[in-house]
């Protein structure tokens, strides 16, 4: 048994659901704060690290799709910093 009711919140959920956590979060749009830090070689930085290759081309296609949605949106006019930057080689499974 561990102690906790099953009706209890965990502190976590508690704590995010306050309005002072969100509206702290919320002051400082992602667009804002990473926008200018992403560009095209930070990504080729992060796909050379990453040891689990396929994974950092799954990584890299959601970063691409969020950076579209976000132009579609309005929300960042700034061109796709992952749009041409290579992906790593993948084998199909046979």
């Amino acid at each position: 048994m561990s102690g906790r009711s099953a009706a209890a919140p965990s502190r976590r959920a508690d704590a995010a659901s306050r309005p002072e956590h969100c509206s702290a979060r919320l002051s400082q749009p992602i667009a804002n704060r990473v926008q200018a830090a992403v560009t095209p070689q930070t990504i080729a930085q992060y796909r050379d690290k990453r040891s689990a290759k396929v994974r950092a081309n799954r990584e890299i296609s959601l970063l691409s799709h969020i950076y579209n949605i976000a132009r579609e949106w309005g929300i960042t006019i700034k061109e796709n910093p992952a749009a041409g930057v290579r992906k790593n080689k993948e084998t199909p499974r046979g």
